[in-house]
């Protein structure tokens, strides 16, 4: 558990998603915020999943292979369900990620 919540950290210190979402710009048939949501969450996961791989490349490489979603999304709640039991044992860690990562658990659709 230890390597995937080094994983997430990582992921969301480089992930530009509260900056990218949270900015306000004029919203236009062209980019919509759904849409603006949609693509920062496809790069985040896109993100972890490649960290899995540079981590971990025979079990990342199987994962990204397969195109069975429910393993993917099983992988995805898995990762950050740790991150949210870390926060809550040592409150005083991840405190900026944390926030990022509420952030985008609550603007992806379930």
């Amino acid at each position: 558990e230890r390597t995937l919540l080094k994983l997430l950290e990582g992921a969301l210190e480089v992930s530009e998603y509260t900056d990218n979402v949270d900015v306000v710009r004029g919203w236009s048939w062209r980019n919509s915020k759904q849409d603006t949501i949609q693509n920062e969450l496809v790069d985040f996961f896109q993100l972890v999943l490649g960290l899995m791989v540079a981590g971990n490349y025979k079990e990342g490489s199987q994962l990204v292979g397969s195109n069975d979603l429910t393993a993917k999304s099983s992988f995805l709640q898995r990762v950050l369900e740790i991150g949210r039991r870390f926060k809550i044992t040592n409150p005083e860690k991840m405190r900026c990620s944390y926030g990022k990562m509420i952030c985008l658990m609550q603007d992806a659709p379930s």
